[in-house]
């Protein structure tokens, strides 16, 4: 939401599209069963490997999915390579109510997800 807010030309989606795979390699460890599961369920992972190995694999080919939706992979593709993340975590942090399911998001984890974004 705060990128949108950023900069009203950028689609909710589009913000989703960078935003997500930045926030699945912060949380990962947090439920890392999960990650497997979207990883082999959702994206089609094959083949052996660490936990690890599985969610990289599978945050990877949901990169790929999204590019070849034609969605940015990463801020300065989403034209907000000059957006303060510092500045969007603040706001972030600003809404009411918890920020995260897998693990509870403070504005230094928001800062630290919007740099994964890079």
């Amino acid at each position: 939401h705060e990128l949108s807010a950023w900069d009203t030309t950028i689609t909710h989606g589009e913000g989703l599209a960078v935003v997500i795979p930045a926030w699945m390699k912060y949380v990962w460890r947090a439920n890392p069963k999960r990650f497997v599961q979207f990883a082999r369920n959702v994206m089609g992972v094959k083949g052996e490997g660490s936990d690890e190995e599985i969610i990289r694999k599978g945050i990877k080919t949901f990169r790929r999915f999204l590019k070849k939706m034609g969605a940015p992979k990463n801020l300065k593709e989403l034209g907000a390579e000059k957006a303060d993340p510092k500045e969007l975590a603040k706001k972030a942090v600003e809404i009411p109510g918890k920020l995260g399911n897998f693990l509870p998001l403070y504005e230094k984890d928001i800062v630290k997800i919007y740099k994964l974004m890079r």
